[in-house]
């Protein structure tokens, strides 16, 4: 069967037909014509073409509006490099503050750390001193003393060390 393009009124050989999504046929160069004025309705009915079928593929339209030139494209791209660089920007400062404030933390924490062993360490210290000194107390020889007081004698033990501490009186 062969149909007519109600456009340029030829013969339509059945590998050029067009078919719009409104079943009116037209040959490919019409059709690529009539898009390339801008015009995305059907010559027909006037309906909006969003595709149509070549060669039982079919095409669909992107639409690209007419302010769309090179210079507002451009414009659009270094719009959004300028967009990307402020949230690079953004997020660098972000990471540089978070950065910052793990340093900050580590830092703190090895310090207080650092001066917590310090008073540990010297707890332990005084801890062996005063240890010394009760091991001093407990092994030294015990002597017998009596102590007198003017009504009562008491007896008892005192150890080497206390004794010296006491009763050492001529090695002032």
């Amino acid at each position: 069967m062969i149909f007519n393009c109600s456009i340029c009124f030829e013969d339509i050989p059945d590998q050029e037909i067009c078919s719009l999504e409104c079943n009116h046929q037209f040959c490919k160069n019409c059709i690529d014509n009539i898009l390339k004025t801008n015009n995305k309705k059907c010559p027909n009915c006037r309906i909006d073409i969003y595709s149509y079928l070549y060669q039982n593929e079919k095409y669909n339209l992107i639409i690209l509006q007419p302010n769309n030139t090179l210079n507002n494209l451009h414009q659009t791209r270094s719009e959004l490099l300028s967009i990307a660089n402020r949230k690079l920007l953004k997020y660098s400062y972000f990471t540089t503050f978070s950065l910052l404030y793990l340093l900050y933390s580590y830092l703190n924490l090895y310090f207080n750390s650092y001066n917590h062993i310090n008073t540990l360490n010297q707890t332990l210290d005084n801890c062996n001193h005063n240890y010394t000194q009760i091991l001093h107390l407990l092994n030294d020889e015990s002597y017998n003393v009596i102590i007198y007081d003017y009504e009562h004698n008491t007896k008892c033990m005192l150890s080497e060390y206390s004794y010296d501490k006491c009763f050492n009186l001529f090695n002032i």
